[in-house]
């Protein structure tokens, strides 16, 4: 009885490990990532209301997924709001309107360093940070919990993110997140 079912459970590991292997081979090559994206928004979008653990498809991701709005991101551009241009990450969030029902995609470009601290808010759903997986943009801030803020109060742990996110369908594709703040030098500060 032991011996069966420990077969059982062999064979069934090993039909798990194939299927996982047959879904990495189908999976695009990296170079064709960025350009299925869109299409990988749509799919996830419409997969929502075939999930056994959901009643029904939602609304508003698909209302926000089917009007999407670029803008770009890049320091060396010239700033121009209303072609979706911006040198910043922050300044980009700023234009997004408050509560905004499209999804917004902030194409960064990629390769590039962008030294900011970001923060969405939850007011602006809907918002996707993107990049080239093959030449990731980088998010880097250099805040520590025991950073000053400017009230002269620790940030703390929550305070020194480099990224921060409160709304709600947010997606980040192809980007980097770092802090480079200095190791700490004693024992138990946190970084």
């Amino acid at each position: 009885m032991i011996a069966s079912i420990m077969v059982k459970n062999k064979q069934s590991l090993l039909l798990s490990l194939l299927l996982v292997l047959v879904e990495l081979v189908l999976l695009p090559a990296p170079s064709c990532q960025e350009m299925n994206f869109d299409f990988w928004v749509r799919k996830q979008t419409s997969n929502a209301s075939k999930d056994a653990g959901c009643a029904k498809k939602d609304v508003a991701l698909s209302s926000a997924d089917a009007t999407m709005v670029r803008n770009s991101i890049d320091p060396s551009t010239q700033l121009n709001p209303e072609d979706g241009c911006y040198k910043t990450i922050s300044e980009s969030i700023a234009n997004i309107p408050d509560g905004s029902t499209k999804r917004y995609i902030l194409q960064l470009k990629g390769g590039t360093v962008f030294r900011e601290k970001v923060f969405l808010p939850k007011n602006k759903p809907f918002v996707t940070l993107m990049s080239d997986p093959n030449n990731p943009a980088t998010i880097v801030w250099n805040d520590t919990a025991t950073t000053p803020g400017r009230d002269g109060k620790l940030l703390g742990v929550d305070g020194s993110s480099t990224v921060s996110i409160e709304s709600d369908y947010f997606i980040a594709y192809g980007i980097i997140f770092k802090n480079d703040a200095p190791l700490p030098e004693e024992r138990g500060e946190q970084r």
